[in-house]
């Protein structure tokens, strides 16, 4: 039954963090068009975090690391759940009961500076659903706008149709399924 609950809780803290971390253009202006990102490879390790943060740290252990947030947010859905969003560095990052458990990177949009990290095969924000598929292989799930491997611990979100050579806006890093 724990695994059970550990599932649903991941699951939701995933919709939850997707959710906060896109904002939809307003009716009637284009959505933003992500360009591509210079990647600096092996700063992100699926299931494990990125060269700044792990997954599992906490405020105490990420904030030496980074500095305070830009800004700072309660789920009030969510008892213990924060956003902690560091809009310069392009990290976003979603903590329960003080434990980092989401770990959202951005692309450059509004004001939020793109992460420039890869993963060691040169993957993250600003890759096309082609070259991400190229170098991780099939996702466990994908859909017009969101691609994901849960046994990597990665789910890559699109602002645009994926098909139709869209960059990612975002990439989520979470403990693997």
């Amino acid at each position: 039954m724990r695994k059970f609950d550990l599932v649903i809780t991941v699951s939701l803290l995933l919709i939850l963090a997707t959710g906060c971390s896109t904002k939809s253009a307003p009716e009637g202006s284009a959505t933003p068009t992500i360009g591509a990102v210079d990647l600096t490879p092996g700063m992100i390790e699926p299931g494990v975090g990125i060269k700044e943060v792990k997954l599992g740290a906490t405020q105490a252990e990420v904030e030496p690391v980074l500095g305070p947030p830009t800004s700072q947010d309660v789920n009030e859905f969510v008892e213990g759940q924060i956003y902690l969003l560091y809009h310069s560095k392009g990290i976003e990052l979603t903590l329960q009961d003080d434990k980092v458990q989401v770990i959202t990177l951005h692309a450059k949009s509004g004001e939020w500076s793109a992460y420039t990290g890869g993963t060691v095969e040169g993957v993250g924000v600003g890759s096309t659903s082609e070259e991400i598929m190229a170098a991780l292989g099939t996702p466990d799930e994908k859909a017009d706008q969101s691609l994901t491997y849960g046994k990597k611990g990665l789910r890559f979100r699109f602002a645009q149709d994926r098909a139709k050579g869209a960059r990612a806006e975002t990439l989520s890093l979470v403990i693997p399924e």
